[in-house]
């Protein structure tokens, strides 16, 4: 009796212990952890993939980055706190709550699949097919202007004379220019679209060549000159790269979808099999 007794103890004690169950919505070890709530972990890999389940249209009207990383983490402190108090409360063992855990794991684990798959259909080759087939869109004329602002019409055309006479502009801009600001740049204005210039200003200056002066114009307050320095009709695809593949994306996963739905074996309960699509 003793001796069972003895061996049953001894393999009680060299059973292998049961492996801890992690607590529902544990986050996985490792990240840089940036801050504690109530005594749980909050890493910076955790507030990033909040921020990053921010709809787009929402992040433009919540500011810069800044702005967006701090709204973040203040809402990620909030609902931490609320986790915390789930579990002493039990409700992770609620069936409502168990099942909606389940559909987030689901969920999470065809948004990263989708990814994968879409992420395969975005390359290079993609992305300038899509630009050429839809140029038409980028479409946005702008200049590269000089400009010297004078007090009269006689002094603009002696100004236009000078250059006539091949006064160098940014030369003479800096000589003539009414005002301080541009005088100072050469009468540098940089980059102006079309759309932003009255249409007066507009058709005479996109009419013109790049090296073009176009002037005396009458203003509001005085009289104008301006050199053409460069013209560009359409963006090119460096410059509108990002709103490229953001459309090829939008289009792959909505074609991905539709093909996945329609490969789907749907078999509903009580009734017909569901045709394709439907």
């Amino acid at each position: 009796m003793y001796r069972s007794l003895t061996c049953l103890c001894l393999a009680i004690a060299c059973q292998t212990p049961a492996a801890t169950t992690a607590a529902p919505g544990a986050v996985p070890d490792g990240g840089e952890v940036v801050m504690t709530v109530d005594g749980l972990k909050i890493t910076r890999e955790m507030i990033d993939a909040s921020a990053a389940r921010i709809p787009s249209h929402v992040i433009q009207q919540m500011g810069g980055p800044d702005a967006i990383r701090k709204q973040t983490e203040e809402q990620v402190i909030v609902r931490t706190v609320l986790y915390k108090k789930a579990l002493e409360a039990n409700l992770a063992d609620r069936p409502e709550v168990l099942l909606s855990a389940a559909i987030a794991a689901r969920d999470a684990m065809a948004d990263a699949m989708l990814g994968e798959l879409v992420a395969a259909q975005v390359t290079d080759e993609a992305v300038t097919a899509w630009f050429e087939d839809h140029k038409v869109q980028f479409s946005r004329p702008r200049a590269h202007l000089r400009i010297i602002e004078l007090p009269d019409e006689a002094t603009a055309t002696a100004v236009l004379a000078e250059l006539n006479a091949g006064g160098d502009f940014a030369v003479l801009a800096g000589k003539h220019n009414k005002n301080p600001m541009a005088a100072a740049s050469g009468g540098d204005l940089g980059w102006i679209r079309k759309t932003d210039l009255p249409p007066a200003l507009a058709a005479p200056i996109f009419a013109a060549s790049a090296g073009d002066v176009v002037g005396p114009v009458n203003a509001s307050g005085g009289w104008l000159l301006f050199r053409v320095e460069e013209l560009k009709r359409n963006a090119s695809l460096d410059e509108v790269r990002a709103e490229v593949e953001a459309n090829v994306e939008m289009e792959a996963r909505e074609k991905l979808a539709r093909e996945l739905r329609d490969a789907a074996d749907v078999q509903r309960v009580g009734g017909a099999a569901s045709p394709a699509g439907q």
